[in-house]
Protein backbone atom coordinates (compact mmCIF):
# COMPACT_ATOMS: atom_id res chain seq x y z
CA UNK A 1 0.00 0.00 0.00
CA UNK A 2 1.14 3.70 -0.84
CA UNK A 3 2.31 6.14 2.09
CA UNK A 4 0.35 8.59 0.49
CA UNK A 5 -2.48 8.60 -2.05
CA UNK A 6 -3.41 11.44 -5.08
CA UNK A 7 -6.12 12.93 -6.51
CA UNK A 8 -4.83 10.52 -9.72
CA UNK A 9 -4.60 7.32 -7.75
CA UNK A 10 -8.05 8.03 -6.34
CA UNK A 11 -9.43 8.64 -10.41
CA UNK A 12 -7.94 5.64 -11.58
CA UNK A 13 -8.56 3.39 -9.02
CA UNK A 14 -12.47 4.28 -9.16
CA UNK A 15 -12.92 4.11 -12.67
CA UNK A 16 -11.47 0.50 -11.94
CA UNK A 17 -13.99 -0.19 -9.45
CA UNK A 18 -17.11 -2.87 -11.20
CA UNK A 19 -20.09 -0.94 -11.81
CA UNK A 20 -21.91 -2.80 -8.69
CA UNK A 21 -20.16 -0.62 -6.60
CA UNK A 22 -20.28 2.39 -7.34
CA UNK A 23 -23.80 3.00 -5.66
CA UNK A 24 -22.59 2.19 -2.77
CA UNK A 25 -21.83 4.55 0.15
CA UNK A 26 -17.78 5.65 0.87
CA UNK A 27 -16.51 4.84 4.01
CA UNK A 28 -13.05 5.47 5.06
CA UNK A 29 -10.88 3.89 7.98
CA UNK A 30 -7.70 3.39 9.28
CA UNK A 31 -6.19 1.56 12.72
CA UNK A 32 -8.14 3.47 15.08
CA UNK A 33 -10.77 5.74 13.46
CA UNK A 34 -13.08 5.54 10.75
CA UNK A 35 -15.25 7.66 8.74
CA UNK A 36 -18.27 8.12 6.57
CA UNK A 37 -17.62 10.69 3.73
CA UNK A 38 -20.09 13.22 3.29
CA UNK A 39 -19.08 15.46 -0.09
CA UNK A 40 -16.50 17.01 -1.14
CA UNK A 41 -15.37 20.54 -1.40
CA UNK A 42 -13.28 22.66 -3.01
CA UNK A 43 -11.58 25.27 -0.98
CA UNK A 44 -12.16 29.09 -1.27
CA UNK A 45 -8.96 30.32 0.27
CA UNK A 46 -5.48 29.34 1.57
CA UNK A 47 -4.89 28.10 4.81
CA UNK A 48 -2.15 27.87 7.19
CA UNK A 49 -1.68 27.12 10.98
CA UNK A 50 -0.53 29.84 12.82
CA UNK A 51 -1.57 29.25 16.09
CA UNK A 52 -0.35 25.19 16.06
CA UNK A 53 -4.09 24.59 17.11
CA UNK A 54 -5.53 24.06 13.44
CA UNK A 55 -5.82 25.23 10.06
CA UNK A 56 -7.04 28.78 9.31
CA UNK A 57 -8.26 30.94 6.23
CA UNK A 58 -5.70 33.28 5.50
CA UNK A 59 -7.94 35.69 4.32
CA UNK A 60 -8.84 36.44 7.79
CA UNK A 61 -5.73 37.81 9.16
CA UNK A 62 -4.98 39.77 5.85
CA UNK A 63 -8.60 41.17 7.23
CA UNK A 64 -6.45 42.47 10.10
CA UNK A 65 -3.06 43.73 9.28
CA UNK A 66 -1.89 44.00 12.84
CA UNK A 67 -2.52 40.11 12.99
CA UNK A 68 -1.08 39.91 9.86
CA UNK A 69 2.51 41.37 10.17
CA UNK A 70 2.70 38.43 12.99
CA UNK A 71 1.79 35.63 10.59
CA UNK A 72 2.56 36.47 6.83
CA UNK A 73 5.22 33.86 6.86
CA UNK A 74 3.54 30.56 7.68
CA UNK A 75 3.30 28.43 4.89
CA UNK A 76 0.66 27.30 3.28
CA UNK A 77 -0.52 24.27 4.17
CA UNK A 78 -3.76 24.05 2.08
CA UNK A 79 -3.98 26.09 -1.22
CA UNK A 80 -7.47 27.70 -2.68
CA UNK A 81 -8.62 25.44 -5.06
CA UNK A 82 -7.71 22.29 -3.52
CA UNK A 83 -10.11 19.64 -3.54
CA UNK A 84 -11.16 18.23 0.16
CA UNK A 85 -13.15 15.30 1.34
CA UNK A 86 -15.63 16.45 4.03
CA UNK A 87 -15.99 13.42 6.57
CA UNK A 88 -18.52 12.93 9.03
Amino acid sequence: MKERFTWYDLKKFCNDLPAGVLGQEVIAWGEEKGAVLKGIEVLEDDFFNPSGEGLEPVSHYRKHPEDWEEVKDEPILARKGDPRLLID
